[in-house]
């Protein structure tokens, strides 16, 4: 499950708006295939649209307290990604989607994944305290994890509120990581409650997706 890369990096692409593994098996399907899997603007409603995303070149976050966003997947064939931003807010939108040699080497990486965020109620960011809550979600995959990130980042201005929700899931070799990230102070329960269900929306769209161009 490709955590850091979506979590982490999500953190650089934040700050910047508001201041792999070789494959055990040989893969059945091409990177082309996954990339053509991913969501698209017209997959999601009026007002998102594509954006760059961190990049390799970027300086993400020091991450120090939670195994889990330094994890590495493990038989991993192909993987591609897709950013956007809802107009010009600090609102985004992270898909990874990862193909495995086997759904057994899929199934054991998600598994592993699970359990090292459930080791990892809290860590640290750049010297900022975040928050980990597992979520409940409705069951529309093999395999299925959503967790609420919760924290800050400093600015000129004081700390910004930083609100993520990671629904992951797994559907045979496939693995779909779908990252909502919000930047705002003041977030109340209801607005949550809100994007949590929003982001479970956007997950079911790419997990169905992704098993209709590449299949269980």
């Amino acid at each position: 499950m490709r955590i850091r890369l979506t979590a982490v990096t999500a953190l650089a692409m934040v700050l910047a708006v508001i201041a792999a593994t070789p494959a055990t098996a040989a893969p059945a399907i091409t990177r082309p295939q996954v990339k053509s899997s991913l969501l698209t603007v017209d997959d999601l409603s009026k007002g998102w649209h594509r954006t760059a995303g961190s990049g390799p070149g970027s300086a993400a976050p020091e991450v120090t307290g939670c195994k889990a966003l330094r994890a590495k997947s493990v038989g991993v064939a192909h993987e591609a990604d897709r950013s956007f931003r809802y107009r010009k807010l600090p609102t985004f939108i992270q898909e990874s989607v990862q193909s495995f040699g086997t759904p057994k080497l899929a199934r054991t990486d998600f598994a592993k994944s699970v359990r090292l965020f459930r080791s990892c109620p809290r860590f640290t960011t750049d010297g900022e305290r975040w928050e980990v809550t597992r979520l409940s979600m409705p069951d529309y995959a093999a395999q299925r994890a959503m967790y609420r990130l919760t924290g800050a980042v400093g600015t000129a201005a004081g700390d910004i509120e930083i609100t993520m929700f990671l629904v992951a899931s797994r559907v045979g070799r496939q693995q779909v990581v779908v990252l909502v990230t919000v930047a705002g102070n003041g977030m109340t329960r209801a607005v949550r409650r809100g994007l949590a269900d929003s982001s479970v929306r956007i997950s079911r769209v790419a997990t169905g997706k992704v098993r209709d161009v590449l299949g269980r």
